[in-house]
C-alpha cells in the first residue's frame, strides 16, 4: 500500500517523530455519532469517470509535442523517461538545455525518480545532503549515521543513490530559482522535512553523550544561527513563495507543518485549516480528507461529513485520495466498509499507474520491501 497523500513532506517528519499517519489527530474513536447525512454510502459512491490510464497519458506531450510544457505534464514525463522511455528522456532533456523551468523541474523529478528506485527510504535533496554538509559536517555525518541504519535492509547502491540525488538537487535549484512553483514547493518540503529530522537528531545526540562530537553537533544545529535555523528558514522560504503562486504541494505542506508544530513553525489549527482549504481549491483533491479529519477531531462533525462527501466524490479518480479516505474510515469515522471500498479502489488505480510506469512500480516493491512487507498478487 502506498502512503496516502504520498507524504514525503510531513510523512518523514512524523516518522522522524514516532507518529504514524493520521495519528497527530488523535481521532477519538469512542465517538459515537449519527449516520452522516452529507456523506454518500457505498452504493452512492460513484464510479471514476475516466481510469488513471487516461489520466497519465492524455495530457503527457510526446517528444514531438508543440503544447506547452506544464508541471504535471512533465511529472509524468519524468516518470515515462524513467521507466526507459527515450523519447521522454529526449524531451526533458532538450527543454531543459533551453532553460525552460518547468523541463528543469521534470528533470530533477527524473533523476530523484531514479534514486528513489535505488534506495526509496533515505530522501536526498540539498537540504538532506549537499547543503547539510556544506553547513554542519558534524551534523551531516550523524545524519548519515541515520540514513544507514534507514536502509540497512535494502540493497540499493549508496554510492549511485548519492550521484543522482545531487544531480536532482542541482535540477530542482535551478528550476526553483528560476520560479517554477512546482519545484519551489518540493525544495521547500525537503528543508522543512531535513529541519525535523535535524531537530530529532539534537535530541539524540543530548541524550547519547557529552564528547567534543556531541557538543560541537549540538551547537551547529541550536545556537543563533545554527543549520536548524538555516534549514526552516530555507524551508519557508521556498514554500512561501510557491504558495504565493497557487501552488496546491506548497499550501498542503504549510498546512501540514502548522497541524504538528514539530519544526519550523508553532501549531496553529486555525493556519492548518486556512492553507488545507486553500490548497483544496487550488487542486489539491486530498486535503479534503484532511479537512474532515481536522473538523471531526474538533467534534464539528457537519463540516467533516461536508469535507469527506467532497473527498469520495472527487477520489473516485484519484489513487492519493483514495488512500486518506481508507485512513479517515480507519482511523475517524469508523466506517470498515467504506474503507475496504477505497482500499480496492486505491489499490486498483494503484496497480495501473504501476503497470504503465514499471519504475513507480519497483519503487513500491522497494517500499514494501523496506517495510517488511511482500507486495500482493494484484499489485
Amino acid at each position: 500500500m502506498k502512503a496516502p497523500r504520498g507524504f514525503w513532506t510531513i510523512g518523514i517528519l512524523l516518522a522522524a517523530f514516532g507518529v504514524g499517519f493520521f495519528g497527530f489527530y488523535s481521532l477519538r474513536q469512542s465517538k459515537t455519532l449519527p449516520e452522516p447525512e452529507s456523506a454518500m454510502s457505498i452504493s452512492a459512491i460513484p464510479a471514476p469517470s475516466r481510469n488513471i490510464e487516461e489520466r497519465t497519458t492524455s495530457s503527457a506531450p510526446s517528444a514531438a509535442a508543440s503544447s506547452p510544457l506544464t508541471d504535471q505534464s512533465v511529472k509524468l514525463l519524468a516518470y515515462a523517461a524513467a521507466s526507459d522511455d527515450k523519447a521522454a528522456r529526449d524531451t526533458l532533456d532538450a527543454q531543459a538545455a533551453k532553460g525552460v523551468p518547468v523541463a528543469e523541474y521534470g528533470l530533477a523529478l527524473f533523476y530523484f525518480t531514479k534514486a528513489q528506485e535505488l534506495n526509496p527510504v533515505t530522501p536526498c535533496f540539498a537540504a538532506s545532503g549537499s547543503w547539510l554538509r556544506k553547513n554542519s559536517p558534524e551534523a551531516a555525518r550523524e545524519r548519515e549515521k541515520m540514513d544507514r541504519a534507514a536502509m540497512s535492509g535494502l540493497k540499493g547502491d549508496a554510492t549511485e543513490t548519492k550521484k543522482l540525488c545531487e544531480t536532482a538537487s542541482t535540477w530542482f535549484e535551478k528550476a526553483a530559482s528560476a520560479g517554477d512553483p512546482a519545484a519551489q514547493a518540493k525544495l521547500g518540503q525537503e528543508f522543512y522535512s531535513a529541519a525535523a529530522r535535524l531537530k530529532m537528531m539534537a535530541s539524540i545526540v543530548s541524550s547519547n553523550g557529552d564528547s567534543a562530537a556531541d557538543q560541537e553537533t549540538k551547537d551547529d544545529l541550536n545556537r543563533g544561527g545554527g543549520v536548524l535555523k538555516l534549514a526552516c528558514a530555507e524551508a519557508l522560504r521556498w514554500l512561501n513563495q510557491a504558495a504565493a503562486a497557487h501552488e496546491p504541494n506548497a499550501e498542503s505542506a504549510l498546512a501540514s507543518g502548522y497541524l504538528v508544530g514539530v519544526a519550523c513553525v508553532k501549531r496553529d489549527q486555525r493556519k492548518a485549516l486556512d492553507w488545507y482549504t486553500k490548497a483544496h481549491d487550488d487542486g489539491d483533491l486530498s486535503a479534503s480528507v484532511d479537512l474532515a479529519s481536522l473538523y471531526w477531531e474538533d467534534g464539528n462533525f457537519t463540516d467533516a461529513h461536508h469535507w469527506i462527501a467532497t473527498a469520495e466524490r472527487e477520489g473516485a479518480v484519484d489513487e492519493e485520495t483514495s488512500w486518506s479516505i481508507v485512513q479517515y474510515y480507519k482511523l475517524g469515522d469508523v466506517n470498515e466498509e467504506k474503507a475496504d471500498y477505497w482500499r480496492q479502489r486505491a489499490e486498483s488505480l494503484d496497480a495501473e499507474e504501476d503497470e504503465k510506469y514499471p519504475a513507480l512500480k519497483l519503487i513500491h516493491e522497494r517500499e514494501m520491501q523496506a517495510a517488511g512487507q511482500e507486495p500482493s498478487s494484484d499489485e
